[in-house]
């Protein structure tokens, strides 16, 4: 049975990969840019005054597939917040009609006055 409603990040969604699914269901729960989520699911290096690595520590946030620390900036799948606040703002649609010019030779332009019954085809 098809279902309207379902996730983009349901295991049905064979359109995204298992790493972009997860990468975007962190994305719901901690609404930061995927470059910001990768970068904390890679581990930490502490460095010195000089430069030098002192310590490496874990990644932040713990990842199910290894895939996904490395997913192209291309392939980021992208929420409905993140594409409308990337959309650029058109117009309502609404044109301008500039009036019709006067029309000269119109026979029947002046016997007419308001509230006169006409019949149109």
């Amino acid at each position: 049975m098809i279902q309207c409603c379902q996730a983009v990040t349901a295991d049905s969604n064979q359109s995204l990969s298992s790493a972009q699914k997860e990468l975007l269901d962190w994305h719901h729960k901690l609404c930061l840019n995927m470059k910001d989520l990768q970068q904390l699911m890679r581990p930490q290096q502490t460095q010195d005054d000089d430069g030098r690595v002192v310590s490496t520590l874990p990644p932040i946030i713990p990842t199910k597939f290894v895939s996904m620390k490395n997913v192209p900036p291309d392939r980021f799948p992208l929420c409905l917040a993140c594409k409308l606040s990337a959309a650029k703002a058109r117009g309502a649609g609404v044109k301008k009609l500039k009036p019709v010019a006067v029309k000269e030779g119109i026979q029947s332009r002046n016997k007419y006055e308001p509230g006169d019954m006409i019949s149109a085809d």
